[in-house]
């Protein structure tokens, strides 16, 4: 199934994808690459003849993308075969969701629509440069610094950027150990609004030839170069130093971004921004057959405010959820019966793996896994119980409304659909035995005392909602016997 229907609505492609036969005509060394598509038709029992790209050649998809990049943008690129070829319709998605990220946290500042010069940062900009010299035709008020580690990419990303004239809105570094970020920032001396980057997918050779092993023969992989595919620890570890680097330049950059080439990913990099109480945002980008992911996080912008709750909403995916529940205004030594409560109904009722990661006056935050569902169990003893008591009728009811999510308790509880910042989590190398992964967090305010728990992986979303409703009918049971 094809995903353009999910593409970004501004993409100029979604509704109007390239004529290969037509763009043949304006630019013939396309035509070398033209084959005939029969396709059966089974409403007339016939077939019909179109033309196609024989994408199983990497020269022609580096026709293709020459050839819309000039038609539609009027930029002229040249691009080894031995190096990353880009597809125009899935770089646009990237660039569009930044540009909503941008107009999403001006609507905060105040500076949305303001007309002035706006700093991006493009990490591993590789041969084509395709990311700064897009950006530079979609908005005249974009200016770039680029990073290549690669010799020839970097003389060939150089290369391009004269080519079309924009040698003074983009500067194109040579990237060095000092980090992905760091480097650049430090050289540059200024403020960037966002960064972007398209990380090597693969930890290893081997695992990208078994990747391109799947493939059928006619979406053939570009044999492009082992540094643009391959680093030490995949795309995950180099996001993850990003991470890194971004809470030492804290604000230097205002919104952090990078593609993923594996859903995977996400999971591990999510836990590890909450471990820093980082805002972060996801986002899914679809183009043909191909799926990719994009993550942002930033420490001067509140990503899970209201203002970015429609930055994606074209994409009919799931969305992140968190349950809460406000206990209300208590005691301080209340609060700390509540939230000790919680942890040891977790790690002892529950059997569940919890790890402390902030422990504090006003909030205090855990992360936690199970291997196995024992909160089911819980409940059918509940009904057994309740059998036992001779209250079958109301328990069954009242069971009812627990597994809807909606706990017989005082307080206000809910489930919604954002994300919070407010936990820590390792980074874990695997998580397939893991039935649940998610972050608790208690927090204190003047008038009430907040519960929180945030999904983060597993088998079904549903079982933050089964565990929320097992805690919360305990803490508030707890609680009006005064924690005895």
């Amino acid at each position: 199934m094809a995903f353009n229907r999910f593409m970004h609505p501004r993409n100029p492609y979604k509704d109007h994808p390239p004529n290969f036969k037509e763009l043949a005509q304006q630019y013939p060394e396309l035509s070398n690459y033209m084959v005939e598509d029969t396709e059966q038709d089974v409403s007339k029992q016939g077939s019909k003849i179109s033309a196609k790209l024989n994408f199983s050649e990497p020269a022609a998809l580096r026709a293709l993308t020459c050839a819309l990049l000039h038609r539609d943008f009027n930029l002229t690129i040249e691009i080894p075969l031995n190096k990353l070829i880009p597809t125009v319709p899935s770089r646009l998605n990237y660039l569009l969701w930044v540009q909503d990220l941008l107009a999403a946290a001006g609507s905060i500042n105040g500076q949305g629509g303001g007309g002035s010069k706006v700093m991006g940062l493009d990490i591993g900009t590789g041969a084509s440069c395709i990311y700064p010299l897009l950006g530079c035709r979609l908005d005249p008020t974009w200016c770039f610094v680029a990073t290549e580690y690669d010799q020839e990419a970097l003389e060939y990303a150089r290369a391009n950027v004269e080519r079309n004239g924009l040698g003074e809105r983009v500067k194109v570094l040579e990237a060095n150990s000092a980090g992905h970020l760091s480097y650049p920032v430090n050289a540059a001396n200024t403020h960037f609004d966002f960064s972007m980057c398209n990380p090597p997918f693969f930890e290893s050779a081997a695992e990208r030839e078994e990747k391109a092993s799947y493939k059928p023969p006619k979406h053939a992989s570009n044999p492009i170069a082992e540094s643009d595919a391959v680093t030490q620890g995949g795309e995950v570890a180099f996001v993850a130093k990003m991470i890194d680097e971004s809470e030492t330049l804290q604000n230097k950059i205002g919104i952090y971004t990078s593609l993923l080439g594996k859903k995977a990913s996400l999971a591990p990099l999510k836990k590890l921004l909450y471990s820093r109480s980082i805002s972060f945002i996801t986002t899914e980008f679809c183009q043909g057959r191909t799926m990719r992911w994009g993550l942002a996080w930033s420490l001067c912008v509140d990503l899970t405010g209201s203002a970015f709750k429609d930055v994606g909403s074209h994409l009919h995916v799931e969305k992140p959820l968190t349950c809460t529940h406000d206990f209300g205004p208590v005691s301080e030594t209340q609060r700390m019966s509540i939230c000790l409560r919680a942890i040891e109904l977790l790690e002892k009722d529950l059997k569940m793996d919890v790890t402390s990661s902030r422990f504090g006056k006003e909030r205090s935050t855990w992360l936690v896994s199970a291997t196995s569902n024992l909160w089911s169990n819980q409940r059918r003893k509940r009904r057994a119980q309740l059998h036992a008591n001779g209250r079958a009728k109301n328990g069954t009811e009242q069971e009812k409304g627990q597994d809807m999510g909606h706990p017989s308790t005082s307080g206000s509880s809910s489930a919604r659909e954002s994300f919070s910042p407010e936990s820590e989590e390792l980074v874990h190398a695997s998580e397939k035995n893991d039935v649940v992964n998610f972050a608790v967090t208690f927090k204190s305010t003047e008038l009430s005392y907040l519960y929180e728990l945030s999904w983060i992986s597993g088998q079904n979303r549903e079982h933050l909602n089964q565990i929320h409703v097992f805690l919360i009918n305990k803490l508030t049971a707890a609680a009006a016997a005064g924690f005895s």
